[in-house]
């Protein structure tokens, strides 16, 4: 397989870009980074969410989910794999022998958007520290984003996900190979593109060792 990188080279470094470089080592523990996104209070989403969800699965994952944001059932259960998306996340991992627990699924931003809108660009920017880290910490094998603003924010990119799909990015200086593939709730609307996304988990199955 071929990796290649974005890059955003036309449209320049942002102020944001350096804010957010990817750090060499974790500053804190995985326990004390989730009480931080708890407690969380940086951007306008801590006043409509029920509570900030940091992540769930192994803290030991070979492999990370990295999905936009949490619906309205993982904002009422406190936890991911909630509700249909989750029944559906399950059945996808299932297919490649995998189960919730042999991964780390984690979200762009920790709080829910009312009426379920996608989270704005000053919302992702505050939450992205946190993601940051929980990488450093997990330290996964692979990366795995699920939808197109994951995608665009993980690999820096402007392309759609129709063009990243298939291809296998790296991110980071540890160079993490990185998979974008679609968001389990858009696969409930569109199922016939189930078959791509399970493609694209046999990539990921492909990477682990």
């Amino acid at each position: 397989m071929t990796f290649t990188r974005t890059t955003l080279d036309h449209l320049g470094i942002s102020e944001w870009q350096l804010r957010h470089r990817p750090s060499e080592k974790p500053s804190l523990s995985l326990e004390k980074l989730n009480q931080q996104v708890i407690h969380c209070q940086r951007c306008q989403l801590s006043h409509t969410r029920k509570q900030a969800i940091a992540g769930t699965g192994h803290l030991k994952a070979k492999w990370m989910l990295i999905g936009e944001q949490p619906d309205a059932h993982d904002d009422a259960s406190k936890n991911y794999f909630s509700g249909p998306v989750g029944v559906l996340l399950t059945k996808m991992l299932a297919a490649i022998g995998q189960t919730p627990n042999d991964v780390y699924l984690t979200t762009l931003v920790k709080c829910h958007p009312i009426d379920n809108r996608h989270p704005f660009s000053n919302e992702i920017a505050e939450c992205w520290p946190y993601l940051q880290q929980q990488i450093d910490l997990i330290q996964p094998q692979v990366i795995m984003t699920l939808g197109p603003l994951a995608a665009k924010h993980v690999l820096r990119s402007t392309a759609s996900l129709a063009e990243l799909r298939g291809q296998i990015f790296t991110f980071g200086t540890k160079r993490i190979p990185v998979i974008p593939s679609y968001a389990p709730a858009y696969l409930l609307h569109n199922p016939s593109d189930k078959r791509a996304a399970f493609q694209d988990l046999l990539q990921v199955k492909a990477l682990l060792t």
